[in-house]
This record gives C-alpha cells, structure tokens and sequence, in this order.
C-alpha cells in the first residue's frame, strides 16, 4: 500500500526499514523522520506523517512488546538470580526467541 505518494514509500518499506534500524540499534527511539532518513528521503507535503507515524509505532510495540528483540537487561532481569519466581511473587514472563 501506498503510504506516502509524494516519495513513493509503501509500507513494506517502512516496516522493513523499522526492523532493519531495530536491529541494528533496539533501542533507539525509531520516529518517521528516522525512517525518511534512512530511506533517504525527506517529508514533503506531510499528508502522510499520521499514518506514517502510526505504522511506526506500531511496529516498533510490536517488535518490542513481543519479545521479538530484547536487550541485555530484558534477558538478565527475566532469567537472572532477582527474578519473581525467586522472590516468592509468581512466574516470570518470558520471552520469545
């Protein structure tokens, strides 16, 4: 689908570039202006920043909330010695790999 029609950016390429920049750096604070750049490319008119900024969000919850990437910390505080399931307070949640 075309997202943005005055750079000709659909949404496969946003969400490719979203995960490509949450690879590379999982937490970074990914925006559309991230994104643009990354692509190479400036906002024109701007018609399409809320939907642009939207899909962005979106992916990045999603990349996130899921455990699709984690980080260092993620890992330590869900498998380390101070979890919940030590301290008397119930299963850890896990994360998927």
């Amino acid at each position: 689908m075309m997202v943005c029609s005055c750079n000709c950016i659909t949404d496969r390429e946003i969400i490719a570039t979203v995960d490509r920049l949450m690879l590379d750096e999982p937490l970074r604070l990914i925006t559309p202006a991230v994104v643009y750049k990354a692509l190479g490319k400036r906002p024109r008119c701007g018609g399409c920043m809320p939907n642009t900024n939207e899909m962005v969000q979106a992916r990045v919850d999603y990349l996130r909330g899921d455990g699709v990437l984690y980080t260092a910390e993620d890992e330590a505080r869900h498998t380390g010695p101070h979890n919940d399931a030590e301290a008397g307070h119930g299963e850890t949640a896990h994360l998927a790999r």
